[in-house]
């Protein structure tokens, strides 16, 4: 369902169609907290970025460079060359960048603020950054799978939240459970690959 259906519905279920900003901004809050309460293989996206310089370290800005970003899942090399194994580097706390001889880790990738920070054992001028990204929730480029797969799970949290707002208890309490049970679906149909 596009942004102005998924409202609409909300609508019919409050009873409230004067409440348009609220309704609106009900949906863009149910949407992305329905994509964050687990890591879905739905949002994840693949970026493969290239380095102006080679080096043994690199940083990237996630916040500047993937729209939507929410959080890395892997990071891996890449290379155009055939029968070449670009293989997986590992996550390590930031704090672990030091081993207990004082040398630095190397094959690894941590994050500290918006820092994606790599430290290979060979020169980088091409990484695959696997990550999670939000839903575009913006009136003209709203985009989201669960609009489209499960539009009420959606538009019931919506609702909830508006019956929250204007203090109608007991429908609140309704929407709060349906709501409940939705996010434990979502996460028993959704938390594995989808097979091709």
């Amino acid at each position: 369902m596009t942004l102005t259906e998924l409202i609409k519905e909300v609508y019919v279920i409050t009873g409230r169609p004067d409440l348009v900003e609220a309704t609106a901004a009900a949906v863009r809050k149910a949407t992305l907290k329905l994509h964050s309460v687990d890591y879905f293989y739905r949002d994840l996206e693949e970026v493969i970025v290239g380095f102006p310089v080679e080096a043994y370290k690199q940083q990237y800005d996630l916040a500047v460079n993937l729209p939507d970003f929410r959080s890395v899942k892997y990071v891996r090399h890449w290379t155009q060359l055939a029968n070449t194994h670009n293989k997986y580097l590992d996550q390590i706390d930031p704090s672990a960048v030091l081993n207990e001889y004082g040398r630095e880790a190397s094959n690894v990738w941590y994050v500290a603020g918006s820092m994606l920070n790599i430290k290979s054992t060979g020169s980088i001028s091409n990484l695959v950054i696997g990550y999670y990204k939000r839903p575009n929730v913006s009136t003209n480029l709203f985009t989201s799978w669960i609009a489209n797969e499960e539009p009420y799970y959606i538009i019931e949290e919506a609702a909830y939240n508006i019956f929250q707002m204007i203090g109608q208890q007991e429908a609140k309490v309704t929407y709060q459970v349906m709501s409940a049970a939705n996010v434990l679906l979502l996460k028993q149909n959704y938390l594995t690959p989808l097979a091709s």
